[in-house]
């Protein structure tokens, strides 16, 4: 029973190639001395301390997830996807290639792509438009707020992380348009980033998990240290299962003993 719990939670994502120098980028947050930690995103100045550390990591990606309403038209029948916000590097950084289209253009390592473009998943964009390469160019709604088709991923890729289930693609810039009630500086007031990572030649994932912590302690407020409010984070590789709590581990403990009474 455990084996196939493992190998259906724990396998890679599908359509990404085993690559030792991937990791995900975890942070934990406690708010006073006496609660747990939990899990906790990161913030754009925090996003951009770690992705200015070329010694350590080679390039950072950023993304957070949200159901979107998609459709090609205004008189086509709309649907809700799974949708991911991203940094312009993302797909780089996964180590894919569109099948079809340049993907986004312009931004740097860290900042936002400027255009308002969308990448689709090689189903959505059959379903859409007919094919990959009819897709291109073509305008989809997203929340009713029109973008440009610039690019499609592969047939079985919808993340870099198992279980992400991505249809579509959007530049971070374009939440502030298409959720029209997001603050312009949401990435800079939450910590809302999921972050992943290429590490850097020779750097190993301690030194990235020791840098990810001296970066969120960075940004603990002054009070901190009086109410016992505490910061980290880790660095696993990709595929790794995220760091457990202790009831996750009571779980797992729970249903080994299962499987070897079995």
């Amino acid at each position: 029973m455990f084996s196939v719990f493992q190998s259906q939670f724990f396998r890679p994502a599908p359509g990404m190639h085993q690559d030792d120098a991937l990791v995900r980028i975890y942070g934990h947050e406690r708010s006073m001395r006496v609660a747990a930690f939990g899990g906790r995103g990161f913030t754009r100045p925090e996003y951009i301390a770690l992705a200015e550390r070329r010694a350590v990591f080679q390039e950072v990606a950023a993304w957070m997830r949200e159901d979107l309403i998609v459709s090609a038209t205004d008189s086509a029948a709309p649907r809700t996807v799974d949708a991911q916000f991203v940094s312009p590097n993302y797909f780089r950084v996964a180590g894919i290639s569109l099948v079809a289209g340049q993907g986004f253009v312009g931004g740097g390592r860290t900042d936002d792509a400027p255009d308002m473009a969308a990448i689709v998943s090689h189903a959505l964009a059959t379903q859409l438009y007919g094919s990959a390469e009819q897709a291109v160019g073509q305008q989809v709604l997203v929340n009713r707020v029109p973008l440009r088709v610039a690019g499609v991923t592969p047939g079985d890729f919808q993340g870099p992380i198992r279980n992400m289930d991505g249809l579509l693609w959007l530049p971070l810039s374009a939440r502030t348009s298409v959720s029209r009630s997001t603050s312009p500086r949401w990435m800079d007031d939450a910590a809302a980033l999921s972050l992943f990572a290429r590490l850097a030649p020779n750097a190993s994932r301690e030194q990235a998990t020791t840098l990810a912590r001296q970066v969120v302690n960075a940004t603990l407020p002054d009070s901190a240290g009086r109410v016992g409010m505490a910061r980290s984070a880790d660095v696993v590789a990709l595929n790794d299962r995220r760091p457990r709590s202790e009831a996750t581990e009571r779980f797992l403990a729970a249903i080994m003993m299962v499987s070897m009474a079995a």
